[in-house]
Parts: structure tokens; sequence; C-alpha cells
């Protein structure tokens, strides 16, 4: 039928020139549903919040029929991701392979609960220049990098002492893992060598601020009755765990039931400080810096 030929033929022109395209709220559960856009090659933006899905990967060529098409998503600048049940740093990374994605909001997702969310989408996601609805500067991204390059350097250099290089000294099967798991680690290495050299040659775990850096606690936990604040000086690599060790011996409040948050200057809420293996230094926590220790139900 030749009208129905044009008219096909019309919808599919329309639909190519697409810019932007809201599907919140659609029940969405699977990325297999979202790569049917993959080939829109003007599609600039795209709302995907308050959906179910779980996973976001960038499709290969091949999903694409047209053989002249551009790449996959090739004028994606904007994808909104919010409420969504996203709960893998996998998803994250494959950010990284969207060719002109600059704007992402996460927000509501599993994967975003740790406080440390925001240095890590940074670091692992080149070409970012805005997260949540928040720009980033010049300085958050190189801070961001260096913070995130000294703690997958930490793995790699714990992977390497659990497991013995064997005969010839091929990289072990454990600091591959955390390669795999860090697909962004070669490029920071290279944009950062000397620092990565000088972490590595650290006694510590490799990971941001071997240097000491002075903490106020202050506990606020009321099993602990009325105790002054007190300062101590402690290695920038400490973890949050063993610095509730700490706060343990110095307050007699148990460590699985602390709940520890760092007060900023100009941030109108104190930050929680999570998970327990990631040093505080990473967090944010710096020179002169001030630590809550409350009390919550035993973990």
């Amino acid at each position: 039928d030749a009208s129905a030929s044009a008219s096909g033929y019309e919808s599919e022109k329309a639909l190519a020139g697409l810019e932007a395209l809201n599907l919140e709220g659609n029940c969405l559960a699977e990325w297999s549903e979202v790569e049917t856009l993959a080939a829109l090659p003007n599609l600039a933006r795209l709302h995907l919040g308050g959906n179910r899905l779980k996973r976001v990967r960038y499709p290969s060529r091949a999903s694409i029929k047209d053989e002249d098409a551009r790449a996959p998503f090739a004028s994606l600048r904007g994808l909104f991701l919010a409420d969504n049940a996203i709960d893998e740093w996998e998803s994250i990374d494959s950010l990284e392979h969207f060719p002109k994605l600059a704007e992402v909001r996460l927000t509501g997702n599993p994967v975003t609960a740790s406080a440390a969310t925001r240095h890590e989408i940074v670091a692992r996601v080149s070409r970012l220049s805005q997260l949540n609805g928040s720009l980033i500067a010049d300085q958050e991204r190189k801070d961001a990098e260096i913070r995130y390059l000294r703690r997958v350097l930490g793995l790699v250099k714990t992977a390497c002492d659990e497991t013995p290089a064997p005969p010839g000294g091929r990289l072990q099967t454990g600091s591959e893992a955390v390669a795999a798991n860090h697909p962004r680690l070669s490029a920071l290495i290279g944009s950062y060598g000397e620092l990565s050299v000088a972490a590595a040659r650290k006694n510590g775990d490799g990971s941001m601020g071997d240097d000491m850096i002075s903490v106020t606690l202050v506990c606020v936990a009321a099993s602990a009755g009325e105790k002054p604040p007190l300062t101590k000086k402690i290695p920038g690599s400490t973890t949050v765990g063993k610095l509730k060790l700490l706060c343990e011996k110095l307050f007699k409040v148990r460590a699985s039931t602390q709940r520890l948050f760092h007060e900023q200057t100009g941030v109108p809420l104190p930050e929680k400080l999570e998970p327990d293996d990631y040093d505080v230094a990473y967090l944010g926590v710096r020179d002169g810096a001030r630590v809550l220790v409350e009390e919550g139900a035993d973990e």
C-alpha cells in the first residue's frame, strides 16, 4: 500500500530528528528496551527516571541494523536515571563508552547510597561535566581521579601481597581482577604516572592520605555520657572501620553501633562516613576536620 509506505517513511523521518525523549515512570525494567533507541542519530537527552532499571550497558555496534549508522547513542549528551534500581559499578563504568555523554543523574539508585559515590562516578566517567544537577569543576575532577587512583592502587597492592607472583613475574590473578573491576585504571596511571609510582612505594595500602591529618572527634552518643572532644593525628589512609575502633577505645562506644559523620564548612548537614573499608581522606576528611560519633543499632 503506497499510502502506508509513505506514512511509515514519514514516521521514521520524524523519529530520526528526535532530540529529547521522556520515558519517566514507564515501568521499564530491562536495559534492552532502552537499547532500541540507540540508532536515533540526534537523540541528545534521554529521561528514564522512576523506572525499574537495574543495569546500564553500552550497546555493541552490531546491535544497530543500519550498516551506515553512526555509533550507538552517537549524540546522547544527557542521560537521566534517577530513582531506578541500579546497584552495580559496572553500570557506571559503562557510561564511559557513550561517546558524547556529559550529564548524568543517578540519585535514588542503590549504587549511590555511599558518601563516596560522587567521587567514584566522577573518576570512573571521564567526559562528565555535570552530575546530579551539579557542575564538575576541573579541580574536583582532578581530586576525584587522584583519590580514586590511590584507592585502586591500594587494592592492587593488597591483591599482589595476598597472591605472590608466579615464576616469570606475570600479573597476578588478584590484581587482574582489580584492574577488570576498574577499567579506567590504566588511563589514570597514564595521566598521573608519577603519583601512582609514589603511591605504590608507600608502606601503607597506597591509598590517598598517608600524610597525617588532625581530626577532632566529638562524641554525641548517649551511652558515652558527656565526653569532651578529642583531637587526634591519624593517617589519611585510615579506614572508616579503623577510625571506629579508635573511637571505641576513646569513648567506650562499640564500633558496631557507631555512626560517624563528617562536618564540612559550607555544608548544612554532616555527611555520613561509609562504607567501613574506605579511607577517610578519600571520603573528604581533611586536616582540621570534625567528626561526630553517634550511636545507632548494632550492625
